[in-house]
């Protein structure tokens, strides 16, 4: 998340990651609250509410259909 000169950073809650850890980070800049981690484990994750709920749209690399 951009901060601004002065601003204090935002905590953002990420879903439980047993045996694995966040590789990336990515923040939509057209839709503000969204927000996409993936995993080592290739696994990836979407908000869509600036990180409150979290749906996993990919595991171990495959894509949830």
């Amino acid at each position: 998340i951009a901060l601004t000169a002065g601003a204090k950073a935002e905590e953002v809650p990420i879903p439980a990651l047993t045996d694995d850890a966040v590789a990336y980070i990515a923040h939509n800049p057209v839709r503000r609250g969204e927000i996409a981690i993936a995993t080592f484990k290739r696994s990836v994750f979407l908000s869509k509410d600036q990180g409150r709920t979290w749906t996993e749209i990919a595991k171990d690399g495959t894509i949830h259909e």
